[in-house]
């Protein structure tokens, strides 16, 4: 669950998209070691909330996407795309 969406604006290939998947999930990782670092060191627990609810929101964004079916898979190499409408206009 943890990775990217592939929008087809971006066109990805499969390594690409494994990259980015990868790297999200080291960015998980470290943000998770900062804020456990913050709460040893007796730092605010107003701001280690706050840093939470950021992680917990753009999981929750990302799980979103899914789950209304925005993200299809892409023939070519088995990659899923972002189904959304984003980059197309709506006038002309």
């Amino acid at each position: 669950m943890i990775g990217a969406v592939n929008h087809p604006n971006m066109e990805w290939s499969k390594k690409e998209y494994e990259n980015c998947k990868a790297l999200a999930r080291i960015a998980v990782i470290v943000e998770l070691f900062i804020i456990t670092s913050f709460l040893y060191l007796g730092m605010e627990k107003d701001y280690i909330l706050f840093m939470s609810f950021g992680m917990i929101l753009c999981a929750f964004l990302l799980a979103l996407g899914k789950i209304t079916k925005q993200v299809k898979t892409n023939e070519k190499d088995g990659t899923k795309e972002f189904a959304g409408n984003l980059g197309k206009s709506s006038m002309g």
